[in-house]
C-alpha cells in the first residue's frame, strides 16, 4: 500500500510541477493567438522544469516506492526480473492514476493556456 501511495504522489507531484511550468512558459504563445513556436528560452525553461521536478521527486520518493514515475521504466524492470508482476502492476496503476490526476489539476488551474487558440 505504501508503494502505491508513494508512486501515486511522486508521479503526481513530478508531473504537476512540470506541466504547470510548461503552461506558464507557453502562456504568451497561446494568449497572443499567433501560433508562433516557443522561443529557445521557453524551451530551456520547460526542459529544466521537467528535469528538476523529476530529480527532486525521485530523490524524495525513492525509498518509499523506488521513484520510478514512468510506466516504461516499470515495464523494463519487470521484464528483467527486478520487479515482481504484482508489484509492477500496482506501481503501473499508481503511475497512470497520478498522471491523470496531475493533468486534470493543471488543466483546471490553467484553462486559458490549455485551450485551443481563439
Amino acid at each position: 500500500m505504501a508503494q502505491f501511495v508513494g508512486e501515486f504522489l511522486g508521479t503526481f507531484m513530478f508531473l504537476f510541477f512540470a506541466f504547470a511550468a510548461a503552461n506558464i512558459a507557453l502562456q504568451d504563445c497561446k494568449e497572443c493567438g499567433t501560433g508562433l513556436p516557443p522561443s529557445i528560452s521557453q524551451l530551456l525553461y520547460i526542459s529544466l522544469a521537467f528535469g528538476f521536478s523529476l530529480a527532486v521527486n525521485a530523490w524524495v520518493f525513492f525509498r518509499i516506492s523506488g521513484g520510478l514515475f514512468n510506466p516504461a521504466v516499470t515495464l523494463g524492470l519487470m521484464l528483467i526480473g527486478c520487479l515482481t508482476w504484482l508489484r509492477a502492476a500496482i506501481v503501473f496503476i499508481a503511475q497512470i492514476l497520478g498522471a491523470i490526476a496531475a493533468s486534470a489539476v493543471v488543466k483546471g488551474m490553467f484553462p486559458y493556456v490549455s485551450s485551443p487558440a481563439r
